[in-house]
């Protein structure tokens, strides 16, 4: 972009240039904040967003304020963030965010389904990006916690379209699909099981993964989040491990 810019030959305090920190870039924002500027080739930028409230978008503002101060970027602000996320931030805040970014359905969606299918592709990323670094099924704990805490820390929104049985069905498939194809679709393990097993599978995931978010939330959210983790944990990791093991010990018997 910097490249871009000093070949256009426009002055760069004539333009406006936002860019937004990945919710896996938080616990390092200070970093990421000087490689978004290398990347882009630029000194400065004119307004930063975090991205989504989720991981510690705490400390990560903290480092927006840093960032301000040293003159990287010229505005700081949040993207996505609703009242209880927006007013945590509010309280610990040195510098007001000046910009709250936040889409309105009414302004820009001609139907229902096409708000919905773009929350979806939101959602659904945000979650990928969380756990495209793990292997499966090795890292199938992790992934479950992350799964777990990352579904606590969203709104209403995504409860409806994760928990609903009846109008939100499509939207629930197409995220369903895109997290699962971005997950255990790169596991090598995964891909050796006929399409048969590998639905079996997946149906056993989403049951005890998606089948215990429901019933959390159904239940009012009066388990401790952490118990509900241990115990997803226990049930569906312990049976996908076992039987993986299985599976490898089939084919070297054979």
């Amino acid at each position: 972009m910097g490249r871009a810019i000093r070949k256009s030959g426009v002055p760069r305090e004539e333009l406006f240039v936002t860019t937004k920190l990945w919710v896996s870039e938080y616990s390092r924002a200070e970093n990421a904040i000087d490689e978004t500027l290398e990347r882009l080739g630029l000194d400065y930028v004119d307004l930063l967003l975090l991205h989504q409230p989720y991981g510690d978008y705490l400390l990560a503002y903290k480092s927006l304020e840093d960032a301000l101060e040293n003159g990287k970027v010229r505005a700081i602000g949040l993207s996505n963030f609703y009242e209880e996320k927006f007013s945590q931030v509010i309280k610990v805040a040195r510098i007001a965010p000046a910009v709250l970014q936040n889409e309105t359905f009414y302004h820009y969606y001609p139907t229902l389904d096409d708000l919905l299918g773009e929350m979806q592709m939101e959602l659904a990323s945000g979650y990928i990006e969380l756990v495209k670094d793990y292997k499966l099924p090795e890292d199938a704990e992790k992934v479950n916690r992350i799964f777990f805490e990352y579904s606590a820390g969203q709104g209403l929104a995504y409860e409806k379209i994760t928990c609903s049985s009846g109008s939100y069905s499509a939207s629930q498939q197409a995220m369903y699909r895109q997290v699962m194809d971005a997950t255990w679709g790169k596991s090598p393990a995964f891909r050796r099981l006929s399409r048969e097993e590998q639905n079996l599978v997946l149906t056993f995931i989403n049951s005890f993964g998606v089948g215990f978010y429901r019933q959390w939330v159904a239940d009012g959210k009066k388990l401790p989040l952490e118990r509900v983790i241990e115990l997803s944990g226990t049930i569906m990791c312990g049976g996908l491990d076992r039987f993986f093991k299985n599976q490898k010990g089939e084919m070297n018997d054979g």
